[in-house]
């Protein structure tokens, strides 16, 4: 593995083990809430930052293997 595919290993087992914390505590916590009260927490903003980071994440490591299939095909002598 290179560097990058470590990178996004170690950021994605951080956050995302963050994102289902979160998702954990809001799904057991909303019973007792309000709506209202339960997004004036502070974790509940949270969510869409880390989603959108773990959804950045995968797509740099899609984008990834795409170029490493292109650039395989480039060198295929035909």
């Amino acid at each position: 593995m290179g560097k990058l595919d470590d990178f996004i290993q170690i950021e994605k087992s951080k956050y995302g083990s963050l994102f289902s914390d979160i998702e954990f505590a809001i799904n057991s916590v909303s019973e007792l809430l309000s709506e209202d009260s339960l997004k004036e927490r502070k974790y509940y903003t949270r969510v869409p930052i880390l989603k959108k980071y773990i959804e950045l994440l995968d797509s740099i490591k899609l984008d990834k293997k795409e170029k490493a299939f292109l650039v395989s095909l480039t060198k295929i002598n035909i």
